[in-house]
């Protein structure tokens, strides 16, 4: 039997930060009387501060702005 010792671990922990940059819109299209195609470039290289890992999008009609909505596109699922 072997007996090693070791050093303890310590826990490392990561926030995520949003990036300082915005996504460019390169185009936004009626696709149809209730939606819309987004066309973006990502945000420039340095401002994204660790792992880019997706994007949210709010949109609202514009005659009902209390009606806020939510996307959120995670990666992997945007390769």
């Amino acid at each position: 039997m072997r007996i090693h010792t070791s050093v303890a671990l310590t826990p490392v922990f990561f926030i995520p930060l949003v990036p300082d940059g915005k996504p460019e819109i390169i185009s936004a299209v009626n696709a149809s009387s209730t939606s819309i195609r987004l066309k973006w470039a990502p945000p420039p290289e340095n401002s994204i501060h660790g792992e880019f890992i997706g994007y949210r999008i709010t949109y609202r009609p514009r005659d009902r702005p209390e009606d806020e909505r939510e996307i959120i596109l995670r990666f992997p699922a945007l390769r």
